[in-house]
């Protein structure tokens, strides 16, 4: 004997269906809608934090602070833009902040600030100039930002270079940058990684000592 088909119950799976692919489509729906709150939280963070919306990159374009640091520790480098001053021609530092970023570039980025009066465009072009990506400055027409930073961080002019070192949770782990990226180049990103300075006082002593 032939048994009718279950048209009805075929229907019931059809509509079963529709109705997953909906539920599925909601769930995308929220999960992009809380995907963009935690961007949009993590840019409020970082413009809280640092204080600018953008940063010049080693190109000379203007990028988005979120795009440039977001998850990264941040070295933020204090440094005259005077090309006749010693510390602007100290090719070891930036050689070893260049060795840096090409071992670490999804997890450090360098920002040059030029903390005074100083820092035309063509001198920010200069600081940036033969950079990799992953190194950024602060726009020279962004002049109250970058003194906010110095004053906040305790720099002057005589402590010039200065490398303050910022978790990617916007926490200031290390006011021994500089000595970090010149005496442990390569550990002091994991020391960082760590929420530590990236160099012992021990190590400093040592170094100058036998230098």
């Amino acid at each position: 004997m032939k048994l009718p088909l279950a048209s009805s119950q075929e229907g019931d799976g059809g509509h079963d269906d529709d109705e997953d692919e909906r539920n599925n489509e909601r769930s995308r729906s929220v999960s992009i809608s809380k995907s963009k709150e935690l961007e949009n939280s993590s840019k409020a963070d970082l413009i809280y934090t640092f204080g600018f919306k953008s940063l010049r990159d080693h190109t000379g374009e203007q990028v988005a602070v979120e795009k440039a640091l977001q998850d990264k520790i941040v070295c933020l480098v204090f440094t005259t833009t005077d090309v006749n001053e010693p510390t602007f021609q100290n090719l070891t530092f930036t050689e070893r902040c260049i060795r840096i970023m090409n071992r670490y570039p999804d997890d450090i980025a360098f920002v040059f600030v030029a903390p005074g009066d100083e820092g035309s465009p063509e001198e920010v072009s200069k600081l940036l100039e033969n950079k990799p990506m992953g190194f950024y400055a602060v726009a020279s027409e962004d002049l109250p930002t970058r003194k906010s930073l110095a004053e906040q961080n305790g720099i002057s002019k005589s402590s010039l270079p200065s490398v303050i070192v910022i978790n990617p949770q916007g926490v200031r782990i290390s006011t021994w940058g500089r000595s970090a990226v010149l005496l442990n180049t390569d550990h002091c990103v994991a020391e960082w990684k760590a929420n530590r300075e990236g160099i012992t006082f021990g190590q400093i002593i040592i170094s100058r000592l036998f230098s």
